[in-house]
C-alpha cells in the first residue's frame, strides 16, 4: 500500500508518495530523494511530495524509482 507518481511538467520533475502503511514515514523518504537529486521534498508520514529542479537526467528517472523502493524497504524493516 505504497504509491510513488512522478510528473514532468517545462524544466520540473513534481513527485507523489502516499502510503497506508502506519509505521512508515513517506514525508522523510520523500525529503531524502528529493535532496538526494538536487530539489527538496517533505510532508506528512502518510502523503509527501518532491520537487527536482533542473529536470533530472533520463538516467536518473529509473534511480529515483529504485532509491524510493529501498528507502521504503529499509524504513519497513526497522
Amino acid at each position: 500500500d505504497v504509491v510513488l507518481v512522478l510528473g514532468i511538467k517545462n524544466n520540473e520533475m513534481r513527485g507523489s508518495g502516499r502510503t497506508k502503511i502506519k509505521n512508515l514515514n513517506i514525508g522523510n523518504i520523500m525529503k531524502t530523494i528529493g535532496e538526494k537529486f538536487g530539489g527538496n521534498g517533505g510532508g506528512h508520514a502518510a502523503a509527501a511530495g518532491l520537487n527536482i529542479v533542473p529536470l533530472p537526467e533520463k538516467n536518473q528517472l529509473k534511480k529515483i524509482e529504485e532509491e524510493f523502493i529501498n528507502l521504503v524497504k529499509e524504513n519497513l524493516d526497522n
